[in-house]
């Protein structure tokens, strides 16, 4: 089994008065500093699966709860970087972004080898021109 460094960081995108949809950036390389490649499920798979699991840690809407997450979309930025549009596995509670996610556990696994970390908030840049209040 290799373990593999992983580096994340989320942000939920809002470019109107509702918040948009939350991004999850993933950095992931051997133990030398290698990128690894991450294969993506088809897209027309009926039951894909991704090689990254995220988990929600609510802040004090849940009380310390947390949220189970599915992957509805992915794309290489690099070799070694991803970018996962990630949603509530249950559709029917309220969507991430008005869940506040404290912190999102990240995890990596291809076979026997992983790699896991907390993924934290990272400010995103408003589009430009963004109105002004």
């Amino acid at each position: 089994m290799a373990e593999w460094r992983v580096e994340a960081a989320f942000t939920i995108a809002g470019y109107s008065a509702q918040p948009g949809p939350l991004w999850l950036a993933v950095s992931v390389c051997d133990h030398d500093g290698q990128p690894i490649n991450l294969q993506f499920p088809a897209p027309a798979d009926p039951n894909p699966q991704w090689p990254l699991v995220a988990t929600v840690m609510l802040s004090q809407v849940g009380g310390g709860a947390y949220a189970d997450t599915k992957v509805v979309g992915a794309s290489m930025t690099k070799l070694g970087f991803y970018l996962f549009d990630i949603v509530n596995q249950d559709e029917e509670l309220a969507s991430l972004a008005d869940l506040r996610p404290l912190v999102i556990a990240v995890e990596v696994q291809v076979g026997a080898d992983r790699g896991q970390t907390l993924a934290y908030a990272a400010q995103a840049m408003l589009p430009w021109p963004f109105p002004r209040p």
